[in-house]
């Protein structure tokens, strides 16, 4: 049996025998902003990451961002810069420049797109010129400095970013416009889709001879509210099936983040070719229940599942708390990653997570 939260954790996700649930709640954002903010209760205070969870008792997750690669942009200029709450990009390439931004949420460590590159079909092919002309290169170096800290402490995996369409819609574009010139200008947006996938091949080769990190994820923040099962079938089940084909042929474990109203996909996801999915937060927060979502998935599939986190944030009685959780542990059974779906606030009960871990460590396997 495995004997560590990230052997665990990894034996779930491979369908191998456990003795214990995993239970891997993201509390990033919460110690963060507490911390920053001093709001930190007492009992935590002062603690990092690894303690934090430590003292719960739980599997720390951590998603790996660009740490294991490294973009150049010869004959380009890509400025990144901080103006108050405002993070700027500006872009400029022969074929043209682009501008855009993103904004600090209030009281927050979230950002949010204010302003994207593309508002014409000319800013398109600016980012084109950048997505044919920027070189990546591994940097396994750092790849293992971040895993040496994770340890067995908890798990991580490589975030390979949003598939096409969902640059498109989520950084490149927006979603209203990115709607619209779909609709309006299809060829020219799928031929900006297919260059942004060839110019992806990179950095799947990358992820895929990575050593010391088992699980790859496509972080699509996948919700119906966006991505029509039209738009799924057409522009993202075909990247899924040949993405996941060519890492399991590396031996790697593939996810993918669905943490929006996701019951429209369901009969997509036996198809997909994920190992499991990652992010899922059922009801009241979405559209489905966790027996929905487990006997939605395929054979060998499995998904992270548990209370929403805007349960957490209420001041609701104990008791709702742990119905949640017995509705994730019942409905999903083996198939199960209990997490609190998908992150934990900053305003939330942490003595309510503690209540899920201990719940956690005594349900059956």
């Amino acid at each position: 049996m495995p004997n560590t939260f990230r052997e665990n954790y990894l034996a779930r996700a491979r369908g191998d025998s456990i003795d214990r649930l995993p239970f891997a709640p993201d509390l990033s954002v919460w110690l963060r902003v507490n911390e920053k903010n001093g709001t930190t209760p007492e009992r935590y205070r002062g603690m990092d990451l690894l303690e934090l969870h430590a003292e719960l008792d739980c599997c720390m997750p951590w998603h790996i961002y660009g740490d294991f690669m490294e973009f150049e942009y010869p004959g380009m200029k890509l400025d990144r810069r901080t103006e108050g709450d405002r993070a700027v990009t500006d872009l400029e390439t022969p074929a043209g420049s682009v501008t855009g931004y993103r904004e600090r949420v209030p009281g927050g460590e979230s950002w949010a797109w204010r302003e994207h590159w593309v508002k014409s079909l000319d800013d398109v092919k600016v980012v084109e010129y950048m997505l044919e002309h920027r070189r990546v290169k591994a940097r396994y170096d750092r790849l293992a400095e971040v895993m040496g800290w994770i340890g067995e402490a908890g798990i991580g995996d490589m975030v390979v970013g949003y598939t096409p369409l969902l640059r498109i819609l989520v950084e490149w574009v927006g979603i209203e416009r990115g709607i619209y010139m779909l609709v309006d200008h299809p060829r020219e947006m799928e031929h900006l889709m297919e260059i942004a996938a060839a110019a992806d091949d990179a950095v799947f080769e990358i992820v895929a001879g990575a050593p010391g990190c088992n699980i790859v994820i496509v972080g699509d923040n996948m919700d119906t509210r966006y991505v029509s099962p039209d738009m799924y079938e057409r522009y993202c089940l075909p990247h899924y099936q040949r993405r996941t084909e060519f890492l399991h042929s590396h031996g790697k474990i593939v996810s993918t983040h669905m943490d929006g109203s996701i019951r429209a996909l369901f009969p997509y996801l036996p198809d997909t070719g994920f190992d499991y999915i990652d992010g899922c937060t059922p009801a009241p927060m979405n559209d489905f229940e966790p027996a929905e979502l487990c006997a939605a998935l395929g054979p060998g599939q499995r998904a992270q599942c548990g209370p929403p986190s805007t349960l957490f944030t209420q001041g609701l009685p104990d008791s709702v708390i742990a119905e949640s959780t017995r509705e994730s542990i019942g409905g999903m059974a083996e198939k199960l990653l209990l997490i609190v779906g998908d992150q934990v606030p900053e305003n939330s009960d942490i003595e309510q997570v503690r209540l899920v871990a201990e719940m956690a460590r005594e349900a059956a396997v």
